[in-house]
C-alpha cells in the first residue's frame, strides 16, 4: 500500500486503460476502486503533491475544512467545463458573497457525496465526451452515482450545468446520468438542468442563462444577497527578478495538466492534400521521439499538442494593453484563496503567458464585455460595450460581423473614442477572463509497430470565415502554429513542441484475423492509415489477418489523403499481401474521378457495399471503426442499422441493442468531432 500510495495518478490511469484495452476487466476495477479510495497519490512535479490529500478525499471533509456554501465538482475533456466550474466560484463568492470551492471529480472519493452537508449546495459542471461518455476525470464519479439504487442522498441539494453537442447521438448525456441518479436517490434539485450546445456554439450564452437563473433562486429562496459586485482580482501579482532570459516561457510546474509534457522536435512537414478555390490544406507532420526512449505510443493513441498563439495576436494584446516595456519582466503569480488552483505558471513573463499559457484567440463571451463596460473611463466605450452585450440576439449578431478576440475588441474600441486607453486594465483581469492554453488532440497516423519512434499527425489548415464577413478569417491556433512552424536545417535543430502521447480505446482487435471496417472522412482517415500499416507489417512476416475494408470520403481525388498508398496496398497479391479494399466517396468529384456521374458520400459506399459490411460484422465478429464528423457518423450508422434490421428481420429496438452490444465487446468505435 506505500508504493499505491506514490502512483502518479495519470500513470495509474494510464495502466487502468491499458488492461481495458486488453480486455483484462476484473484488474481494470481493481485498478479503479485504488483510484476511488483515499489514498494519497502523488499528482505534482517535484514531489509536490495533488490538493486531494488522504484529509480531503472526502468531499464533505474538504467543504467543511473551508466552510464553504457551495461546492462544485467539475468534469472536464477539453477544459470548458472546468473554466466554467471556476467562473461560477468566482462570481458566486463576488456576488453572493458566498465562500465557495472547486473540486476536480477525479481528485475525490465518489461514495462521500453522501457524507455532504444538508447545509451545503452542491453543484456538477459535467461535459459528455465522444458517445455519451463522461469525461475522463469524471468517470469513476458517474459510474459510482448511476449504480446507486437506495435513497442516501435524500438530504441533498443540487444543481447541475452540462456541456455537450447536439449532433451527437447521446447529448449532455454525462449531466443527465448524474441529475437522474440524484433525483432517483432522494436529492433535490433547485433549478432545471442547464445544458450547453457546442453545435451551436451557445454554450457561453447557455451557461449564462443558467447561472442567472441559479443566483435568482439562491437570491429568493435561500436569502442570499445578489451584490453586483464590481471586479475583484482572484490573482497578485508582483515583480520578480528571473534567473535568466529564458525563465518562465516553458515553465510547467505549477501547472498539472502539463506535468507529462515533453518536447518533440517536428522534423518533416508535407502537404498532403489541397483544395480547389479554397484557402486551405491538410499537411502531414513528422515528430521524433528518439531523445525520449521513455515514451512509447501504441497504433491508434492520440497526441495532445500545446500550441503557441499567432504572433500578430500576441503583439495586438500587448500593444493595446500598453505593455510591451514590461513583456520580458518576471512576475511572481499566487492565487488569493489557498482553495483556488492557479491556471497559469508561477512564474512567468507577461510574453509568456499572451503567448503560451492563455488561449487569447478565444471569442468574448458576453458576460466579459460587460464586465469590461465597468471598468472603462470612457463613456461612450462604456454605451459601446453595454450595446454589444446587452441580450444574447445582439451579442450574437455582432459576432455574425466581427472576429472577436480580447484583443481585436480592445482595439476596435479604441476606435470608437481615440483618447481611450486600456493601459489601467489590470494584468489580473487578462489571468481571470481569457482561458487557459488547452491541448489539441490528433489521432496518431503512423503505426509503432512500423516505426516506434516517429509520430506521424494529419492536421486540417482550415481557416473559417465570419458568417457575414466572409473576408475576415478565423485561423484555427494549433493547426496555423504548426503548418508555420520552422523546419530543420543543417544549421539550425528542429522545431520542438510541447506534446504528451494520450492512450485511446480506438485499438484494432486483439485477433488478427477478425475483420475490420473503418470509415472516415477528411483527416478521420488518420487512424486508419496507422491501422493499415500495423495490419501490412503483420502480413508481410506471415501473419494471417483478417478481410479490412477502408472507406474514405474526401471532395476529389486531388484531396484524397494517402490516395496512392491505400491504393498500392489494396492491390499487393501474394500469400502475404493484406486483404485490403479500399474504396473512396468524392463528394465534389473532377473529370477524371471515379463517381464522376454524381456526388458520393462515405454513407453512400457503405450500402452500396452492405452485405459485405453486414456479413462481416453479423456473421464473423468484425469491428467497425467510424472516425470524422459526427454527422457522417451518424448517417454510417444508421445505414448499417438499416440493413441489419432488413437482413434479420430485426426492430429498430433489437437492432440498437446490438450496436450496443458491439460496443460493450470493443467492436463498435467512434472517434467524431462536430
Amino acid at each position: 500500500m506505500d508504493l499505491i500510495k506514490t502512483l502518479d495518478y495519470r500513470l495509474v490511469s494510464d495502466l487502468k486503460q491499458s488492461l481495458l484495452d486488453a480486455h483484462y476487466g476484473e484488474y481494470a476495477l481493481l485498478l479503479a476502486v485504488i483510484l476511488s479510495s483515499s489514498y494519497v497519490y502523488n499528482r505534482g512535479m517535484n514531489g509536490a503533491r495533488s490538493s486531494a490529500t488522504a484529509a480531503t478525499r472526502n468531499i464533505d471533509e474538504k467543504s467543511r475544512e473551508s466552510d464553504a456554501k457551495i461546492i462544485i465538482l467539475w468534469g472536464s475533456q477539453s477544459g470548458t467545463a472546468e473554466s466554467l466550474a471556476h467562473r461560477l466560484a468566482r462570481d458566486a463568492q463576488q456576488r453572493l458573497k458566498t465562500v465557495t470551492v472547486v473540486c476536480d471529480l477525479a481528485d475525490y472519493d465518489p461514495a462521500t457525496i453522501a457524507d455532504v452537508a444538508e447545509s451545503v449546495i452542491v453543484v456538477f459542471i459535467v461535459s459528455t465526451y465522444g458517445e455519451g461518455d463522461p469525461s475522463h476525470n469524471a468517470i469513476d464519479f458517474v459510474s459510482h452515482v448511476t449504480t446507486l439504487r437506495s435513497s442516501p442522498l435524500s438530504h441533498l441539494r443540487y444543481a447541475a450545468f452540462g456541456c455537450g453537442n447536439s449532433n451527437y447521438r447521446y447529448f449532455n448525456k454525462a449531466i443527465d446520468d448524474i441529475a437522474s441518479s440524484m433525483d432517483r436517490c432522494g436529492a433535490k434539485c433547485l433549478v432545471p438542468t442547464g445544458k450547453g450546445d457546442e453545435a451551436s456554439r451557445s454554450t457561453q450564452e447557455d451557461f449564462l442563462e443558467w447561472k442567472e437563473g441559479f443566483f435568482s433562486y439562491l437570491v429568493s429562496e435561500y436569502g442570499m444577497a445578489d451584490h453586483k459586485a464590481e471586479y475583484q482580482p482572484t490573482v497578485n501579482i508582483i515583480k520578480e527578478e528571473l534567473a535568466s532570459a529564458n525563465s518562465g516561457l516553458l515553465d510547467n510546474k505549477s501547472l498539472p495538466r502539463k506535468q507529462h509534457t515533453i518536447e518533440i522536435p517536428i522534423v518533416s512537414r508535407d502537404i498532403v492534400a489541397t483544395y480547389d478555390g479554397q484557402d486551405r490544406s491538410c499537411i502531414d507532420l513528422k515528430l521524433d521521439l528518439s531523445s525520449h526512449s521513455q515514451i512509447k505510443y501504441r497504433t491508434g493513441d492520440h497526441i495532445a499538442i500545446w500550441p503557441s498563439n499567432p504572433f500578430d495576436e500576441v503583439d495586438r494584446l500587448i500593444g493595446v494593453l500598453g505593455l510591451e516595456s514590461q513583456k520580458m519582466e518576471g512576475l511572481r503569480i499566487t492565487v488569493k484563496d489557498d482553495m483556488d488552483e492557479l491556471k497559469v505558471p508561477s512564474l512567468t513573463t507577461i510574453q509568456a503567458l499572451v503567448s503560451q499559457h492563455l488561449d487569447i484567440c478565444a471569442p468574448v463571451p458576453r458576460e466579459t464585455i460587460l464586465t469590461l463596460a465597468r471598468l472603462t473611463s470612457s463613456a461612450i466605450v462604456r454605451t459601446e460595450l453595454e450595446n454589444i452585450g446587452r441580450d444574447r440576439e445582439i451579442y450574437a449578431a455582432f459576432l455574425d460581423h466581427h472576429h472577436l478576440n480580447l484583443g481585436r475588441l480592445l482595439e476596435l474600441m479604441n476606435s470608437h473614442d481615440s483618447s481611450n486607453s486600456w493601459t489601467q486594465l489590470p494584468l489580473a483581469f487578462i489571468i481571470d477572463f481569457i482561458p487557459p492554453m488547452q491541448p489539441r488532440l490528433y489521432s496518431i497516423a503512423t503505426s509503432s509497430t512500423v516505426d516506434p519512434r516517429r509520430v506521424g499527425v494529419v492536421v486540417s489548415v482550415k481557416p473559417t470565415p465570419v458568417l457575414k464577413n466572409p473576408a475576415a478569417l478565423i485561423c484555427g491556433v494549433t493547426s496555423t502554429y504548426l503548418s508555420i512552424m520552422d523546419l530543420p536545417t543543417i544549421s539550425n535543430d528542429a522545431s520542438l513542441v510541447r506534446a504528451e502521447i494520450r492512450r485511446s480505446s480506438f485499438k484494432l482487435p486483439i485477433n488478427l484475423s477478425n475483420p475490420v471496417i473503418m470509415v472516415a472522412a477528411g483527416t478521420g482517415i488518420a487512424p486508419f492509415r496507422a491501422f493499415v500499416q500495423e495490419r501490412a507489417r503483420l502480413a508481410s512476416i506471415g501473419h494471417k489477418v483478417g478481410p479490412m475494408i477502408l472507406f474514405s470520403g474526401s471532395q476529389n481525388r486531388s484531396d484524397s489523403l494517402y490516395h496512392d498508398e491505400f491504393s498500392t496496398l489494396a492491390t499487393t497479391d501474394g500469400d502475404r499481401a493484406l486483404p485490403l479494399k479500399f474504396i473512396t466517396a468524392f463528394s465534389r468529384p473532377r473529370a477524371g474521378d471515379r463517381n464522376i456521374q454524381k456526388k458520393t458520400y462515405v454513407q453512400d459506399q457503405v450500402l452500396v457495399h452492405s452485405n459485405e459490411v453486414v456479413q462481416h460484422l453479423v456473421d464473423t465478429d468484425g469491428a467497425i471503426y467510424i472516425c470524422g464528423a459526427t454527422t457522417m457518423a451518424k448517417a454510417v450508422g444508421d445505414v448499417i442499422l438499416d440493413v441489419v434490421m432488413q437482413r434479420n428481420s430485426w426492430s429498430k429496438e433489437a437492432a440498437d441493442k446490438w450496436r450496443q452490444n458491439k460496443r460493450k465487446t470493443a467492436s463498435w468505435h467512434e472517434d467524431v468531432w462536430s
